[in-house]
């Protein structure tokens, strides 16, 4: 038997001889044999078969070609949707953080302004005391400008009746 070309079962061989062993013989594209006669038809016997070979071959392209469009809309699918859930759980996540920076604001604020009043409470009260201690200043100023003046008073008329006793 003759070697074969390629590791399809084509029918080609270098020396021409098909299964049978026999020379001009070939096998077709539905795996029969074709013995090639002598006559003006032998020449378009491999014609013929090449032909139908390539007819074959493009059949087989086209098949594998609708598969790997098929395969490729698959995959196309499927990274939509990987896409459409991460987008769509990136957005959730978004949306829970955004939830927690208002809260997180919302709590601020409550604190601030909780601080601001306790602020102005502690004011009001700083103020109430300051005015509270400038009345007692005044009024123990006042008393003791009396009690001077009442000590002066005492202390002239002390001096005047000790000059009118020596008199």
């Amino acid at each position: 038997m003759g070697q074969q070309i390629g590791s399809n079962n084509s029918g080609f061989n270098r020396n021409m001889m098909g299964r049978n062993g026999q020379p001009g013989s070939f096998c077709g594209p539905n795996g029969e044999l074709v013995q090639q006669s002598h006559s003006r038809e032998s020449h378009l016997l491999p014609i013929q078969f090449a032909k139908e070979h390539i007819i074959k071959i493009e059949e087989d392209m086209k098949k594998m070609h609708e598969r790997h469009v098929k395969l490729m809309r698959e995959m196309d699918q499927n990274y939509k949707l990987i896409e459409e859930e991460t987008q769509e759980y990136y957005i959730e996540f978004l949306r829970k953080w955004k939830e927690v920076a208002k809260q997180r604001i919302l709590q601020y604020r409550k604190n601030t302004e909780s601080l601001s009043q306790e602020k102005e409470r502690i004011e009001k009260e700083k103020n109430a005391e300051i005015d509270s201690l400038i009345m007692q200043r005044n009024r123990l100023l006042k008393e003791k400008k009396d009690i001077l003046e009442q000590n002066n008073k005492s202390i002239t008329d002390r001096d005047n009746e000790m000059e009118n006793q020596r008199i």
